[in-house]
């Protein structure tokens, strides 16, 4: 079993993927904003990560970068709406 976390602002999909990780055995987090995953992700760190590209508060490419530059090593895929 994996901790997971999304953070994606989309309640709809962020619900979807919670219920399906649930189901599938997993322990499952939601943040909507790249400031609410960077407190969870310092909190207690997941096993992955599923990040959406465009968040309220920014890019989730420079959250990306700022967990690398901190010395998290957390395995992230990056999802979006946007070609």
């Amino acid at each position: 079993m994996a901790d997971i976390l999304v953070i994606d602002d989309e309640d709809n999909l962020s619900y979807s993927l919670q219920l399906a990780l649930k189901r599938a055995g997993h322990s499952c987090r939601v943040a909507d904003t790249l400031k609410a995953g960077l407190a969870e992700c310092e909190r207690q760190p997941p096993d992955l990560v599923l990040l959406d590209m465009q968040l309220p508060d920014g890019n989730g490419i420079d959250l990306m970068a700022h967990l690398r530059k901190e010395g998290f090593d957390i395995p992230t895929i990056v999802i979006t709406a946007f070609g």
